[in-house]
């Protein structure tokens, strides 16, 4: 009797797993297989493009009027005379990187 009654709690805990197991399936969406099935999922053919990363912002770096260096803000080479201007632009004008602040390159 104890054999049948372990019999049944063991199949009724496999239906029970079971029963959860299809109804996580049905509930989960299917990827399409195909580009026809993407496009049928898709009624309006509209292109979805992958997101582009965003554009890095300009890097502000110093440089003073007589110098060949640019550099970061607080470097002893610009405590009198600082202009900010961006990384991309101190480089159009030749510019190095200053040996001491070690600015962004």
């Amino acid at each position: 009797m104890l054999r049948k009654f372990t019999g049944i709690i063991v199949l009724f805990t496999f239906f029970i797993g079971f029963a959860a197991f299809a109804q996580e399936a049905e509930e989960t969406p299917a990827q399409p297989d195909s580009v026809q099935e993407a496009q049928e999922e898709n009624p309006q053919n509209q292109v979805t493009e992958p997101e582009k990363p965003p554009t890095p912002a300009p890097v502000a770096v110093y440089i003073t009027r007589t110098g060949e260096k640019y550099h970061r803000g607080n470097c002893r080479y610009v405590a009198k005379s600082k202009i900010e201007v961006t990384l991309q632009h101190a480089k159009e004008r030749g510019l190095g990187p200053c040996s001491v602040c070690k600015p962004p390159q």
